[in-house]
Formats: structure tokens, sequence, C-alpha cells
């Protein structure tokens, strides 16, 4: 509950949020650091998870393309629901990388297996949270050029 406040006006006021955060470079740069504290490993200071360029790209990278309503809009989308009947379990390869302060925490493979039939690579890191492509990026190049790697070792087989 703490933590899904974004979650709720994101996925029903996306558009008037946005239009906030795109009028203020400053109301920009709170909210996605907000994100950035909250998901993140909170044992350590913000700026020894991120370093302050990576998170400044960032923001610059929304506030120069005024590109924050797309990421807010997913959120609402996806919370249209689910009307449509599943079409079945996913067959092409999948890798899953859960981080331990992450929004979802640690999934149990026996749901992701309802929807994937596929699933090549399963890990569970004890540190990282949302952003780990930021705060861990060695980490997350390892598990993904591993998992490329079975996956090529299946194909050849």
């Amino acid at each position: 509950m703490q933590d899904g406040a974004y979650a709720m006006i994101q996925s029903t006021k996306p558009k008037t949020l946005s239009t906030g955060l795109n009028d203020s470079p400053a109301a920009l740069a709170a909210w996605l650091l907000q994100l950035y504290f909250d998901f993140g490993d909170k044992e350590l200071p913000i700026f020894e998870r991120y370093s302050k360029d990576d998170l400044l790209v960032n923001i610059c990278l929304y506030w120069f393309t005024g590109s924050i309503y797309s990421s807010l809009r997913l959120y609402s989308e996806d919370m249209s629901g689910f009307e449509d009947k599943p079409i079945g379990k996913v067959a092409v390869p999948a890798a899953f990388n859960f981080h331990e302060y992450d929004i979802t925490g640690f999934v149990p493979r026996e749901f992701a297996e309802r929807f994937f039939s596929n699933i090549v690579s399963w890990t569970e890191f004890n540190e990282g949270g949302h952003f780990a492509g930021l705060s861990h990026p060695r980490q997350l190049k390892n598990d993904l050029i591993q998992f490329i790697e079975k996956v090529e070792q299946n194909r050849d087989r």
C-alpha cells in the first residue's frame, strides 16, 4: 500500500499527472527520483545505488522528449482488464530475473509456468530492485548473456 500509490495515480489519471510532469522539470525529477528511491536497495543511499549522471540522463530523456505520458499510459492500459480469453502459453524462450527489492519481489516459478512453456532462465538476485539495469548493470548483462547462450545451445541441438 505504501509504495503502490504511484501505480494507482498512473493507472487512473495518466494524462493529468503527465501534464504536470511535462510542465515542470522539478516535478518530473521529484516524481522519478522518488520511484528510484522506493524501488531499489533501501539500505543504500540513492546516490550509492545509482550515479547522479545516470539519474540525470534518465530524467532528461523524459524531459527533452516530452514522453512521460507514454510511460504512464501503460499502467492505465494494463488495468483495462483481461476480458479476452488466454490464447495459450507463450512458447518462445523466456528469461526471468527477479531482484529482492523489486516491486513484485520473488514470484513463484509455478505461477510463471502457467503462462510460459519454455522458461530457459530463472534467476533470483538478493540485491537490486526495479531499476537493476542502472544499479546492477553487470549482473543483469551477465544473466542476459547466459540466457542467450542457453537458447543458442538448445537451438544447435
